[in-house]
Order: C-alpha cells, then sequence, then structure tokens
C-alpha cells in the first residue's frame, strides 16, 4: 500500500496555503513508515546479500566434495581399447590394474518362442490339453494352468500366461495364415521357454523357437566369465562391464584403471576459483550490508581452517601440491608444479585430499553446514529476513492506511473552510463595493 496524493481544489485565495498544509501534514504522518521503509531496505539488501553469500559457500562445499570423492577414488579413470566394451566405474571400489578382455563369442538376449501352428483367430481352439490343462515351462520352473472351457484359445492362454508373473510375456501375432501365440522372456538369458500341453512332457511342447535365449560369454584375464546380461559386475572389481558387440578371433580388448592427474588438476583449479570467490565476498559481506553477522564471522574462521590445513604424509598443505597463497590471501593453482609431482607424492595427494578425519575433503560438511538449502543456518537467517520483513510491510501497511485516512478528513475540513473564506470573501467585496458608492455619493469623486 502507498500513500495517494490528493491535490487540493479551493476557490479561495488561501488555497495553496491549505495544500501546503495537507503535504506537510502528510509528510509529518508519514515519518515512521519511512523509517520503517528505511530499515526494511536495509533487510532487504542482507537478504540479498547472504543469498548470493550461501551460493558461493555452496560452491565451496561442493568443489571439497568432489576433491574429497577423487582423493577416496585416486581419481581412477578407465580407458577402454574398443567400443565393443563400456566400462562404469565404482570409484570406491575400484583399483588400478589392467585387464584383457577376449573371446565375447556371445552377447546375452532374450528368448523367443512362437507357437508352432497357428488358429484361424484369437478365440479359435482348442490349444490346451485335457481338462485345458497347459504347463509353462521358464528356464526349468513350471507353471500348471488350466483353462476353462470358454477360455480354451489362444487369448485365454495368452491372458493367463501373464498373470502368472512368470518372467515372460505373451502376445498374439497375425500373419497371412493365422493367429499365433509368442511368448518371450522378460531378461536376458539362456533359459527355454515351453509350454506344454502333458505335465512334464517335452513331447508336447507347443512352441518353436524363433530366437533362442543366451547368456553373455567372455573371458577376463584369460578366464571364462557366464552372465545372464550384458551388463556385467563383479568380473574386474570396482567396474562393470558392458557388452556391445562380440570380438573377432585373436582380438583382445584391454582396459585400463589408473589414476588420472587431468580430473583432480580440473579440481584443484575450480577449488583455487570457488575459494577465491567466497574469500572476496566474505571481505565485502563483512564491511557492507552484512557487518557484524556472526555468521559470515564463522565463515572467515572456516576459511582460516583451509589455509591451514596439514596432512601427514608426503604432502602436508596446498602450496605442496600447487596450491599456494600470496601476500593477499589469494589462492592460485600452480598446474606445472602439480604435473612436476613425484610418482609417490601423487599417491599422497588422495589420502590428504580423501581422508575422512584430516583430510581437506573433509571440510565439506562444516560448509554445508552453512549453504544446505533445507537445514543450513545461512537459510534459516534469510528465513528470519523474510518474516521480519513481512512484520515491517505490516507496520507500514497500518501506518500508510492512517495518513491516507487523515488525509482525506484533512482535505474535506480544508476545503469546507476554502469554501467558507470565498463566501467571507465575496462578502467583503460587497461591502468594499457599498463603501465606496456612498462615500462617492456623499462627497463626490475624490482622484485624490
Amino acid at each position: 500500500m502507498g500513500i495517494t496524493p490528493l491535490r487540493f481544489t479551493g476557490v479561495s485565495q488561501f488555497s495553496q496555503d491549505f495544500q501546503v498544509i495537507v503535504d506537510r501534514t502528510v509528510q509529518i504522518a508519514s515519518l515512521p513508515a519511512q523509517l520503517l521503509m528505511n530499515d526494511q531496505q536495509r533487510l532487504i539488501e542482507q537478504k540479498t546479500a547472504m543469498g548470493t553469500l550461501r551460493s558461493a559457500v555452496a560452491s565451496l562445499s561442493s568443489s571439497l566434495d568432489e576433491l574429497k570423492e577423487l582423493g577416496a577414488s585416486k581419481a581412477l579413470s578407465a580407458t577402454v581399447s574398443s567400443s565393443k566394451v563400456r566400462v562404469t566405474l565404482d570409484t570406491s571400489a575400484a583399483e588400478p590394474g589392467v585387464f584383457t578382455i577376449s573371446e565375447i563369442s556371445s552377447l546375452a538376449r532374450r528368448a523367443v518362442m512362437t507357437s508352432a501352428s497357428g488358429q484361424a483367430s484369437e478365440t479359435a481352439g482348442p490349444v490346451a490339453g485335457a481338462g485345458g490343462y497347459l504347463q509353462l515351462v521358464v528356464g526349468g520352473a513350471a507353471h500348471a494352468i488350466t483353462l476353462a472351457p470358454d477360455q480354451d484359445h489362444l487369448a485365454g492362454a495368452r491372458d493367463a500366461i501373464n498373470a502368472l508373473g512368470a518372467g515372460v510375456t505373451a502376445s498374439l501375432v497375425t500373419a497371412d495364415d493365422g493367429v499365433y501365440l509368442s511368448i518371450s522372456a522378460n531378461q536376458t538369458g539362456a533359459a527355454a521357454i515351453e509350454l506344454r500341453t502333458v505335465e512334464d512332457d517335452p513331447g508336447s511342447n507347443l512352441l518353436a523357437v524363433t530366437q533362442a535365449g543366451a547368456d553373455a560369454v567372455l573371458k577376463v584375464n584369460g578366464q571364462t566369465v557366464t552372465r545372464p546380461e550384458n551388463y556385467i559386475e563383479g568380473a574386474v572389481p570396482g567396474a562393470a562391464l558392458t557388452l556391445n558387440a562380440l570380438t573377432e578371433a585373436g582380438e583382445t580388448i584391454t582396459v585400463d584403471l589408473a589414476s588420472s592427474r587431468a580430473p583432480l588438476a580440473n579440481a584443484l583449479k575450480k577449488f583455487a576459483t570457488v575459494y577465491n570467490a567466497l574469500n572476496e565476498q566474505l571481505g565485502t559481506a563483512s564491511t557492507g550490508a552484512l557487518a557484524g553477522s556472526s555468521l559470515v564471522k564463522d565463515l572467515q574462521g572456516r576459511m582460516r581452517q583451509i589455509g591451514g590445513q596439514f596432512g601427514e604424509g608426503l604432502v602436508r598443505n596446498l602450496a605442496e601440491i600447487g596450491l599456494p597463497f600470496d601476500q593477499q590471501g589469494v589462492l592460485t593453482f600452480d598446474e606445472l608444479s602439480f604435473n612436476l609431482l613425484s610418482a609417490e607424492k601423487f599417491e599422497s595427494v588422495f589420502s590428504f585430499l580423501g581422508a575422512e578425519q584430516g583430510g581437506l575433503g573433509s571440510l565439506a560438511g562444516s560448509f554445508r553446514e552453512f549453504s544446505d538449502p533445507l537445514t543450513g543456518f545461512m537459510v534459516a537467517e534469510i528465513r528470519s529476513y523474510d518474516e521480519a520483513d513481512s512484520r515491517f510491510q505490516t507496520q507500514i501497511d497500518k501506518i500508510l492506511e492512517r495518513v491516507n485516512s487523515t488525509q482525506q478528513t484533512l482535505l474535506a475540513r480544508l476545503q469546507a473552510a476554502d469554501v467558507l473564506l470565498a463566501r467571507l470573501e465575496s462578502q467583503q467585496s460587497l461591502l468594499d463595493a457599498s463603501i465606496e458608492s456612498m462615500r462617492f455619493s456623499l462627497y463626490g469623486r475624490n482622484d485624490r
């Protein structure tokens, strides 16, 4: 709500003075609201500054988490010599090593079976054995089905099979010479599918093979591995293999799991950037809208912890991995120094970053306490700003409502006074004219 300015429209010679009275009264009555608006504006500036700062804190926390993960996984990456195999790493379990994949002689596929003979229509039959009996066998597991006389047809068999939940899906195929029952496995693997009309009698199987199910078969470091799907877990520690194609005779595929400096260098470079950004914002906030904030002081203390972080191995501080501070406290990433680290020292970088206790990455949680979007200290502070802003706005609206009411009342009273003054002015003019006329009658014209 705002103040609606009202203009005084009078007819007396004092009308402009009355407008000044109205404006001045409104101005004085609005002073409490203006003071609250000033407080509200400072609150908005604090909220904006806190939101911007929270984003910077979240970026630093995320960067520290990334360093922690790289430290724990030793920045392992997989290099594969052929697109016939794709590797997905579980960085928490993977270990460096070289693995040879060969003799991918079979890819896993789903079994598809189709009835050997068709029917004239979906509801033509019968299809079951004596008493409406059918036996569905999926990978050695048998399931008995009994079709009612009015359901002893292809559609009835399809619906009964699908209702079993046996890991297969039945459907009907309409061909030129009739309707056929097709049953496909829901998962890949070598499990066979049969539909028998006599219990445990393979000779009564109604189905012919459209596509035989198959397991994936390959060798890892010369040892045979068989799985019912093309996603192979456990054969290579901490890595899952996805098979895309068969290998040629004598073809080998190399999977090399090794620590890589490139992702770690990129993460350290990003860390320096977000650290400097937060450090700069904290400096601005401490002398600006958030001056005196305990949250800002706490964050500055936690930033100093990063500068004083020490390891117990060959790497003891940030400078030793190519992250020195200059005299102004700005963190820079010296990629050349990082790339020149010895292999032994490079291995120590991982424990320096990823150790649960004392590692640089372990500080991520202390910053997340501030930036968490649900429970963080900074979000709680922003909520308190919102609540205070709402209270201020309620008070401002009430004051302005009273000011508007006062303005309207005062304007009405002054307009009434203006009308009275205009009347008096008119009467004065008549009286002056009468006196002048009487003087002329008594004394004649007086030019002096």
